[in-house]
């Protein structure tokens, strides 16, 4: 297993800090490492690694981003009901990124960045309405129960919009 250094274009606190790293190279399936990692194929495609490139087989990979969620959901709301903030961090941390790579993978193309995405959010063609405000926000406090309850919302919104792109590929 080898580390390499996260890219600065990744790099957006509290999220990646400078000098953090990501492993790659492990034996670890599909679902283990985004579970640990949402960007993590985003991340090593943008460092040239010859990896998985799940925005070109989404509908293959996007149905294992909406079981994490649906699975986390429950936890991190259960965090905010307890006024738990701080717990709530790291969850909402994944899970904004798990949406992000939704998004994404969507529209079939990687996670470019993290540190200046919204011009390329504009540029998505499927995308929930006001897009780059609301994922603005929730980027900006992750820790929030407001951000989570638009957190929910955008992965609702982005589902529907999912469905329908699967319906016309029948």
């Amino acid at each position: 297993m080898k580390e390499i250094k996260m890219p600065e274009e990744f790099i957006l606190s509290p999220f990646f800090e400078i000098g953090d790293t990501i492993f790659f190279g492990s034996e670890s399936s599909f679902e283990e490492l985004i579970n640990k990692q949402p960007l993590y194929f985003d991340i090593l495609y943008r460092k040239q690694k010859n990896t998985i490139k799940p925005w070109e087989d989404k509908n293959t990979y996007i149905p294992i981003l909406l079981e994490i969620w649906k699975s986390e959901k429950p936890i991190i709301t259960n965090y905010f009901s307890e006024r738990k903030r701080k717990e709530a961090m790291e969850p909402m941390k994944l899970m904004i990124m798990n949406f992000i790579a939704f998004l994404f993978w969507l529209n079939d193309k990687p996670v470019p960045e993290l540190k200046n995405i919204t011009p390329h959010i504009n540029l998505l063609n499927t995308k929930p309405v006001n897009a780059v405000e609301r994922i603005a926000y929730v980027l900006s406090v992750p820790n929030h129960h407001h951000a989570f309850t638009q957190l929910d919302q955008l992965y609702i919104e982005l589902n529907k919009k999912y469905a329908v792109i699967k319906l016309k590929s029948v």
